[in-house]
């Protein structure tokens, strides 16, 4: 009898899809089957497919492409395992990670999902920094608190999920009606409102980030009407139950903090007028303690202060952190909105060194993951780095991309680059960069505040 199928939808992953079938199939786990959903890809996925001497991988293949959620339930009619576990086709399992989760399920009847801490990688498989974890250790969280905590936003990784498939068949399959980038959560939603949810602090899975996975591929807008229709669809479903009025306040709170942070991206990357749109929905959202705040945030974006526009967004920030309350997303805004004091000093401090190093008409390019706060105090123009209109996931892709941004620099009048030591990760991150870096500017500052390249030949 077998145990746990692997489900695998692939569509144009061709490049990753051999890896995650061989570290599902390296899991010494008995009664394992692989079942692989082809999508319809039009890349070289049937020949890696075709590849695999393996019997215990089932495919599918869909001869047009019918969406994710589809893909998924495709898997799911074919798999004949007791418990279903996730494997997306651009990820991979770390090895042993599989048995500790089905472990769980089986000595622990009233739980009826697992999911897992797991490592952030680029698409070279090279580790990046982890996300905060969902919590510190192995827990367990009953119906209720596990769905208080899941509403505000879907904290679990799907190649870390493994299911049983009796509560899948009870619930029903994934909808493609929450959307393109919403039908995973809003299965783990339905499935947490009817049995407990464990998790294993331990990472089970590499989550590789690139250009083509969907949550990248859909746009901020997309993914907050996907977000929207999931939990107007669920607090329905559960009006009668779980959907209690705190609950409902914080799951709209949730909502309206993610439109304001979309915002943030938004008018970072120079999309002014989609800043404003997303602000004034996180209003009509926001409880009544934070929309003051926000409707200021609109006012500074309408009139073009970037300052204001950030520091109101990070007391809305806190005021919606305190409705969301004791999750992971919760602490996300909180952790988002809090002035840290060690901080703003260093920020102090780097601001009278450029003062001092510089000339007042210099125009000052900072690392400062887009907090305009420097260059006010420095008194000095100039702009974020790296360009959030040329880098929409904010960060350059290797050290090519970063030197070219570094040249742009140039070409547009910034005369000097400034790191704080929260940023000076950077100059180990992309080592090309810095090599070239060194080789095209000179450092004028350096102390442990703050390094300062005068840019200019």
């Amino acid at each position: 009898m077998t145990l746990v199928s692997v489900c695998i939808p692939a569509h144009n992953h061709a490049d990753f899809l051999a890896e995650a079938i061989e570290s599902a199939l390296g899991q010494p786990v008995p009664g394992l089957e692989v079942i692989v959903c082809d999508d319809a890809s039009t890349d070289g996925t049937a020949a890696v497919l075709g590849a695999i001497g393996d019997a215990r991988v089932l495919t599918v293949r869909h001869d047009r492409a019918v969406g994710v959620a589809a893909a998924r339930n495709s898997c799911l009619a074919r798999a004949s395992g007791r418990y279903i576990a996730w494997l997306d086709a651009d990820d991979a399992y770390l090895p042993d990670s599989l048995a500790p989760r089905l472990a769980v399920l089986e000595r622990c009847p009233q739980v009826g999902l697992v999911h897992a801490a797991f490592h952030v990688t680029d698409a070279a498989g090279r580790r990046l920094r982890d996300w905060p974890p969902c919590a510190a250790a192995d827990v367990t969280y009953p119906v209720a608190e596990a769905f208080r905590r899941l509403i505000t936003s879907n904290m679990m990784a799907t190649s870390t999920v493994v299911v049983r498939r009796e509560l899948v068949d009870r619930v029903g399959g994934f909808s493609a009606g929450a959307g393109r980038c919403g039908s995973d959560w809003h299965m783990w939603l339905r499935l947490s409102a009817v049995a407990d949810i464990g998790y294993l602090a331990t990472p089970a899975a590499g989550y590789r980030q690139h250009p083509s996975t969907i949550t990248r591929g859909s746009g901020a807008r997309l993914r907050l009407a996907c977000d929207r229709r999931v939990v107007a669809d669920v607090l329905r479903r559960e009006r009668r139950r779980l959907a209690t009025p705190d609950t409902v306040a914080a799951a709209h709170a949730a909502l309206a903090a993610k439109a304001l942070l979309s915002a943030g991206d938004a008018a970072t990357a120079g999309r002014r007028g989609e800043a404003i749109r997303q602000t004034l929905s996180a209003a009509r959202l926001s409880p009544r303690a934070a929309r003051p705040a926000v409707r200021r945030a609109a006012g500074a974006l309408a009139r073009g202060d970037e300052y204001g526009c950030y520091r109101q967004t990070r007391l809305a920030l806190a005021s919606l952190a305190a409705v969301v309350g004791e999750t992971p997303f919760g602490e996300r805004l909180r952790r988002a909105a809090a002035w840290n004091e060690d901080y703003e000093a260093t920020l102090a401090r780097a601001a009278r060194r450029i003062r001092e190093v510089t000339r007042p008409d210099a125009r000052i390019a900072t690392v400062t993951k887009w907090d305009p706060t420097l260059l006010r105090l420095a008194h000095r123009r100039g702009a974020q780095f790296p360009d959030r209109r040329r880098f929409p996931d904010g960060y350059p892709t290797d050290d090519r991309a970063a030197v070219a941004q570094l040249e742009l620099a140039r070409e547009t009048g910034l005369t000097h680059l400034v790191f704080i030591r929260t940023t000076a990760w950077w100059l180990d991150h992309y080592a090309g960069f810095r090599e070239h870096l060194s080789a095209s500017a000179r450092l004028v500052h350096d102390d442990s505040d703050c390094r300062i390249y005068d840019l200019c030949r």
